[in-house]
């Protein structure tokens, strides 16, 4: 028997108790009537398995912590380099709609270099989630390594993060006033 959830299950046999005694020796019970009687047994069973799952639990806490503290990083970052970009296309920004480009212009090409930014992040961040999915296999218990709805989600909330992030300087820099914006530094 598996002494580990994540353990594969071995072949086994039944002895004697008395002929070869463990410690960590697992009792199974099969028993009609009062089932009163059978909490205590069942509270042992659920304490074992409690403390057999908690190294992975640990583990999963500290990985969610890093992801979101990753993800932070992440927004705050991509926010970041996209309203630089703004700042320092503003000139450039003020001659483009000076000469007849309109704020959709605008906002579309502010979108369209800060989205090319996050597909690029996703395809490495998942090229490298596939490839750290051997060593996150060991953790995890009836959940696939690749499970795409994972994936997908993980997809799905990054755009949408990215999108956002890129939305607000782009915003900002479709409200650009040519004259000012020729008028900068």
């Amino acid at each position: 028997m598996p002494s580990q959830l994540t353990e594969d299950s071995q072949p086994y046999f039944y002895l004697c108790a008395l002929q070869q005694y463990q410690p960590s020796m697992v009792l199974y019970v099969r028993a009609d009537g009062d089932r009163a009687a059978l909490i205590g047994m069942f509270r042992q069973q659920t304490e074992r398995l409690d403390v057999s799952l908690r190294p992975q639990r640990r583990v999963a806490g500290l990985i969610s912590m890093f992801a979101l503290v990753a993800f932070i990083l992440a927004s705050v970052g991509l926010y970041g380099v996209m309203a630089y970009v703004v700042s320092r296309r503003t000139k450039e920004i003020g001659v483009r709609m000076a000469i007849g480009a309109t704020t959709q212009d605008i906002s579309r090409l502010i979108l369209g270099e800060g989205l090319t930014l996050v597909a690029i992040g996703i395809g490495l961040g998942l090229t490298c989630g596939i490839m750290g999915t051997r060593w996150l296999a060991t953790f995890l218990h009836g959940i696939a390594s690749t499970d795409p709805l994972t994936f997908l989600s993980v997809i799905t909330l990054f755009g949408t993060l990215g999108l956002f992030a890129c939305w607000l300087p782009a915003r900002r820099a479709a409200k650009v006033d040519p004259i000012v914006a020729l008028r900068y530094e």
